[in-house]
């Protein structure tokens, strides 16, 4: 991406961020999607400094840059070099979008299935991270209130979910969502309670199992 179409696409990230009134802008990191697809991007050559300079450019405007992994989690190396708002480990565990992507037209059954594993798990990205100064949200795989719980406990500041959603959405339309919500914030509650936490911040340490 040319100095041009870096300014070009900075202007759109945050065209994008005012239409929509967004909390903040999320970049996702796709290589292994890119490879399952045939007619996918597979040039990521200087990535990293790209997304530290439409942050850094973005951050002006006091518009958060949210660095996401898809289905791959984020390693260690990779989020010290990032500066970003935020890590979105979007680890293993969760939708693998190999797979998702073996079944389009354009995707490549077999690769898709033999690379529908790869990646670093949330749990692993999340205790990988949570040295780094950099505010972690686990998402990949979380699909109860203990999964969330156990997140934080692990160092995570927040986690994030998908399918959870699109599945109690699809079966019970907006009362599966708020009954789906409502259980996970019961669970979470309880896993606070149970190890003796008042604030969400006091999970963090603490054995959750």
């Amino acid at each position: 991406m040319s100095g041009t179409r870096l300014l070009i696409f900075i202007k759109e990230c945050k065209k994008a961020y005012e239409m929509i009134e967004a909390d903040a802008l999320a970049l996702h990191l796709n290589p292994l999607q890119e490879c399952v697809q045939e007619e996918g991007n597979r040039n990521f050559s200087g990535l990293i400094e790209k997304i530290n300079s439409v942050s850094t450019d973005l951050k002006k405007d006091k518009i958060p840059v949210i660095a996401k992994g898809i289905s791959t989690g984020i390693s260690p190396e990779i989020a010290k070099k990032l500066n970003v708002s935020a890590i979105d480990t979007g680890g293993m565990g969760g939708t693998s979008w190999a797979l998702v992507e073996s079944y389009r037209k354009f995707g490549n059954p077999r690769i898709g299935k033999l690379f529908s594993d790869w990646g670093i798990s949330t749990s692993e990205c999340v205790a990988n991270l949570s040295g780094i100064k950099t505010p972690i949200i686990a998402s990949g795989g979380i699909r109860t209130g203990i999964d969330a719980a156990k997140s934080i406990a692990l160092g995570a500041k927040c986690t994030g979910m998908a399918l959870p959603f699109l599945k109690a959405g699809a079966s019970g339309g907006k009362k599966g969502i708020r009954k789906f919500l409502n259980d996970f914030i019961r669970e979470f509650k309880i896993a606070m309670f149970l190890t003796g936490s008042g604030k969400v911040s006091e999970l963090k340490g603490k054995v959750v199992r």
